[in-house]
């Protein structure tokens, strides 16, 4: 047997869902800091990135204090990650206190 690619072995599905969202999660957890700003950045992080007809959503892990924080700062995060990732790819932030 002769050897395949790493993806070989995924569902046409994973792919996809591999391809948009994982190596943009990566990208916003690279540029973390740029986006949530030097106080929050340190106790929080990208989870999750799903894509759906009508956008995607940022799913964010953080302390309890600066869960308030991103919180009233939602339109500025979306805005940065649109910078980041393009516009209007992210629609909505999720926050999960940790």
């Amino acid at each position: 047997m002769f050897a395949q690619p790493i993806g070989a072995g995924l569902t046409e599905h994973h792919k996809k869902n591999f391809d948009k969202s994982a190596l943009e999660l990566i990208r916003l957890g690279t540029h973390w800091t740029e986006i949530a700003g030097e106080d929050a950045a340190p106790n929080s992080r990208p989870l999750k990135l799903n894509y759906s007809r009508n956008g995607g959503v940022l799913h964010i892990g953080a302390s309890p204090s600066s869960a308030l924080e991103l919180q009233h700062m939602q339109p500025i995060l979306l805005q940065r990650v649109a910078t980041l990732l393009g516009h209007r790819k992210v629609n909505r932030v999720t926050l999960m206190q940790s």
